[in-house]
């Protein structure tokens, strides 16, 4: 018999993608993956060792920051 999985997805919003990644990766084996070159947001999809969606990140620029 399965036993259901509690779906949960992080958002995390931050100035420093690169260091919030290199933190995931290390911290919980996440990476990061790279941004939509068509997006008019740098978005990226957070992915779990087990390569499922964790989640994603948005880069703050000035304006949201503001």
């Amino acid at each position: 018999m399965s036993r259901a999985v509690p779906f949960c997805w992080y958002e995390l919003m931050t100035s420093d993608d690169e260091g919030a990644a290199d933190f995931d990766q290390a911290v919980v084996g996440w990476s990061f993956s790279a941004p939509d070159p068509q997006s008019p947001m740098d978005y990226r999809m957070i992915a779990r060792s087990d390569c499922g969606a964790n989640g994603g990140a948005l880069t703050l620029i000035a304006e949201m920051q503001a």
